[in-house]
């Protein structure tokens, strides 16, 4: 079988790269999950409040395991998302 150390020389800087993302995307979310939002507003309020300011009436908020039958707009919110006012609730 061949090897190539050329590959070693293009793929260890990119996978260096994506562990020290990963850490960083981690480190931010353990930093900021239990930091309060500025106005103490759930996923769900601000989401309700996003679709109210653009005119959006027909869409209602509900957890991911309600079934959707109006048009689908993104993903649905999930419990943690939903009635947690933190900053980074999704842990």
């Amino acid at each position: 079988m061949f090897f190539d150390p050329l590959y070693i020389i293009m793929i260890l800087p990119a996978m260096l790269l994506a562990l020290w993302a990963q850490g960083k995307v981690k480190y931010n979310l353990n930093k900021f999950a239990g930091a309060p939002t500025q106005r103490g507003m759930t996923g769900a309020q601000v989401a309700a409040k996003m679709l109210a300011d653009q005119g959006i009436r027909d869409v209602t908020i509900r957890d991911h395991l309600a079934a959707a039958r109006k048009p689908k707009m993104g993903r649905p919110l999930r419990p943690k998302t939903q009635g947690n006012p933190s900053v980074a609730p999704g842990l």
